[in-house]
């Protein structure tokens, strides 16, 4: 298992998702596609429960090609800066998917994949991920070329407007 991999069982002994891999923008822009409001507060037996976390694990187990739909109809709207924004958040996102990482907050945007233990199958195979993603045929090089998410996401926002 990865570093920073989460083992929490839910009493099956099966994996259960972590709770933060979709980020704060990414997860914004889902609710909005949904049309949802903020995580609203509901009584229960005298308490305040948030569902916020619920909310938010419900849309992590959405497939990565759904959550993109989704941003991408934000992503269409927005200025350049969002633009950038969210498809870095995006692919780390989906970095902490493919690593199963337990947040997002633990990759670092400009830190090469190389240094994040990818090797030349592990690079493939997240290259596939992400082309399934944007449902677009990706380069075969294209994570050499790009070898940070800070610079992979000017590439892969292009790929999205072509």
């Amino acid at each position: 298992m990865p570093p920073g991999a989460t083992d929490a069982s839910n009493g099956g002994g099966s994996l259960r998702p972590p709770r933060s891999y979709l980020t704060p923008v990414v997860l914004s822009a889902v609710k909005e596609a949904f049309g949802m409001e903020e995580s609203p507060r509901l009584p229960s037996g005298g308490n305040f429960t948030d569902l916020g976390a619920e909310l938010r694990d419900s849309l992590t187990l959405l497939p990565a090609s759904v959550v993109f739909k989704l941003v991408k109809k934000k992503l269409l709207q927005s200025a350049r800066p969002l633009q950038l924004r969210l498809m870095r958040e995006f692919v780390c996102t989906e970095l902490a998917r493919f690593l199963r990482l337990s947040d997002f907050t633990s990759i670092n945007p400009t830190e090469p994949f190389t240094t994040l233990g990818f090797d030349l199958p592990m690079l493939m195979e997240f290259r596939d991920r992400l082309a399934t993603a944007l449902q677009y045929k990706l380069p075969t090089g294209i994570l050499f070329n790009y070898p940070t998410v800070e610079v992979l996401k000017h590439s892969l926002l292009a790929c999205v407007f072509l």
